[in-house]
């Protein structure tokens, strides 16, 4: 504890004065404008995003049996039209998380759906589903 003070102090000298009341009018420009441009830029991109969670939708933790690139399993999303699709690695080296925003599929479906698209893409394989949660729209919400 003693150090810690000791460095906190050396760091810092016990004479330093900021005046940050004198220079009040200056951040309150500079956090005005920054709080117009932020707001300006939701409006700009549409209003804010909400993910899987807010949004609805559907999250996959698969597990392949043998070495799979991202970039396949990107590509065979991409393959039953989900774009907008968000596959990262989890785990291990063949594990991955699959979320997609709800579309106007029902989940239960969409979900079906792409299980049967990577085990078609990925026939050599044996494809594990380790979890799947579905989110409505109105489940999420606070």
């Amino acid at each position: 504890m003693t150090f810690e003070v000791t460095f906190l102090w050396s760091f810092i000298r016990p004479d330093t004065r900021f005046d940050f009341i004198g220079k009040k009018k200056f951040t309150i420009w500079v956090s005005a404008i920054a709080i117009i441009l932020s707001i300006g830029s939701i409006l700009y991109h549409g209003g804010l995003r909400y993910g899987v969670d807010f949004a609805g939708g559907i999250l996959l933790q698969i597990k392949f049996s043998k070495t799979v690139d991202i970039s396949e399993v990107r590509n065979a999303m991409e393959a039953i039209g989900s774009k907008e699709a968000m596959v990262q690695k989890f785990g291990g080296e063949n594990e991955f998380l699959i979320r997609v925003e709800k579309s106007s599929e029902d989940l239960e479906a969409m979900s079906r759906k792409i299980q049967a698209s990577l085990q078609e893409q990925f026939k050599g394989q044996t494809l594990e589903i380790r979890r799947q949660r579905w989110w409505g729209q109105k489940s999420g919400r606070i």
